[in-house]
């Protein structure tokens, strides 16, 4: 004998399958984009990058030779020794030097393993006393070029502009390296052509923002306060080192050498240290700057364009 079913149960039967297909419906509708994972979501690849920076100012070998105004100091083969064990203890993948002359180079380049110089003894003329070096395992070039600031009374000297790729991200940051004229016996009141040379600096750092790219900034600027005010006035870089600069009112840093790391407004600083110590007074006649920040990529979405590795 069939047995009928009962109206209720028809009933609860048929709001069951309207249910599944009312949510089959909205799972296959979903558009493509809010269903596909962000790049922070991507396997692989950080979300963040992590970098430490170091401006060094390595005092050239001219200074610690017999003669020199420094020969109480080490000769450079012995310092390269300090500067080697500095950038290790300190965990630095990359590196601004200032006043590293031609057999200093080599020296660095012959004992620095792992890390490539650029442009090093093959730049033009004093190029390659302020060469920037980064840690190959972490960073590869993807372009260098050489740009003129204002030098010693005003002479037009090329310093380091490189764009480096994160290997593990492929993001893009790019790094400048200064080294501007300072007062000496030979070059007296060189402040004017300082300003110049901070024009320039300035001109050049607003074409890097434009770009999308991440920037870091860093040398031997041989100013402190008038330097930090002229930077944070004409461009939105920023420092670890500290101060402000808003609605017309400068505050330089309570803490300031003549070395400096700036960089974007989108990075975040996570450490920022004023360095002059043992090893250090050993090594220069400068403190070391060294900075560490923070980059997410999906604030520069226009420097992620290179495949990681």
């Amino acid at each position: 004998m069939r047995t009928r079913a009962r109206p209720a149960a028809v009933g609860l039967l048929v709001a069951v399958l309207l249910v599944v297909l009312v949510v089959a419906a909205v799972v296959v509708l979903r558009p493509r984009d809010e269903a596909a994972p962000s790049r922070r979501d991507v396997p692989g690849r950080p979300a963040t990058v992590d970098l430490t920076v170091a401006s060094l100012n390595v005092l050239g070998s001219s200074h610690t030779r017999p003669r020199g105004n420094r020969s109480e100091m080490d000769p450079a083969d012995v310092r390269m020794g300090g500067v080697l064990a500095l950038l290790e203890r300190e965990r630095v993948a990359l590196v601004g030097f200032q006043e590293l002359l031609r057999d200093q180079q080599q020296l660095f380049t012959a004992r620095a393993a792992g890390w490539q110089l650029w442009p090093g003894p093959a730049g033009p003329g004093r190029a390659g006393e302020a060469s920037v070096a980064w840690r190959t395992d972490t960073w590869a070039l993807a372009r260098g070029e050489l740009v003129d600031v204002p030098d010693a009374d005003g002479a037009p000297r090329p310093f380091p502009r490189v764009v480096l790729r994160h290997r593990a991200s492929g993001l893009l940051v790019r790094l400048s390296n200064h080294h501007h004229p300072a007062d000496t016996r030979r070059y007296p009141r060189q402040e004017r052509f300082r300003e110049a040379a901070e024009r320039r600096q300035v001109e050049l750092a607003l074409t890097s923002e434009d770009e999308g790219l991440p920037q870091l900034v860093v040398g031997d600027m041989n100013e402190r306060g008038d330097y930090f005010c002229a930077i944070t006035g004409a461009t939105p870089l920023t420092t670890g080192a500290g101060g402000s600069h808003a609605d017309g009112s400068c505050r330089p840093p309570a803490e300031m050498v003549v070395d400096w790391v700036f960089g974007s407004p989108g990075l975040t600083w996570t450490g920022y240290a004023v360095l002059r110590d043992r090893l250090v007074r050993r090594t220069t006649d400068h403190a070391v700057v060294v900075a560490s920040a923070r980059i997410d990529p999906a604030d520069f979405p226009d420097a992620v364009v290179a495949e990681p590795g």
